[in-house]
C-alpha cells in the first residue's frame, strides 16, 4: 500500500511539475506578447509636439543688449539712442510675460499687429547678427529702429 501511495505521490508530483512548467511557459509567452503590444502601442502613439521655438532666444537678447551697451560706451550711440533701444527690449520682455507660455514665435510676431514691438526687435536682432561692424550697425539701428 505504501508503495502504491509512493507511486501515486510520485505521479502527482510529476504532474504538478509538468503543470507548473506549462504555466511558466504560458506566463513567459504572455509576458512576451505584452511587451510586443507595448512596443506596437508606442510605435502607433504620436510623439508629443515639440514646444514652439521662441522668435528671439534669451541668448540673442543678451547678446543684443551687450552689443548696444558696448556701442554706447564707445559713443556710437547717444544716451537717447541707448534708452530707446533698451525700451524696445523691455517692451518685448513685457510682451513675453503677457502670453500664456511666455513664448512669442516667429509666426506670432509677423501675423499679429498687436505684437509689432516683437517684429521690430526680431529685425534688430537679425541686423545685429548680420552686421559685424559696430559703426555700421549703430547707424543702421538709428536709421531703422529709432
Amino acid at each position: 500500500m505504501e508503495a502504491k501511495d509512493a507511486k501515486m505521490e510520485a505521479r502527482l508530483d510529476a504532474k504538478d511539475a509538468k503543470m507548473e512548467a506549462k504555466m511558466e511557459a504560458k506566463d513567459a509567452k504572455m509576458e512576451e506578447q505584452r511587451k510586443e503590444m507595448e512596443t506596437k502601442i508606442a510605435e502607433l502613439t504620436p510623439a508629443p509636439p515639440a514646444p514652439p521655438a521662441p522668435a528671439i532666444t534669451d541668448e540673442q537678447l543678451a547678446a543684443l543688449q551687450a552689443r548696444i551697451e558696448g556701442l554706447h560706451v564707445t559713443k556710437l550711440l547717444t544716451d537717447e539712442d541707448l534708452f530707446a533701444l533698451e525700451d524696445l527690449v523691455a517692451d518685448y520682455v513685457d510682451l513675453t510675460m503677457s502670453v500664456a507660455d511666455g513664448i512669442i514665435t516667429k509666426d506670432m510676431i509677423y501675423s499679429m499687429p498687436t505684437v509689432a514691438v516683437a517684429s521690430k526687435l526680431d529685425k534688430l536682432v537679425g541686423l545685429s547678427a548680420a552686421m559685424a561692424g559696430d559703426a555700421a550697425f549703430a547707424r543702421q539701428a538709428r536709421r531703422k529702429f529709432l
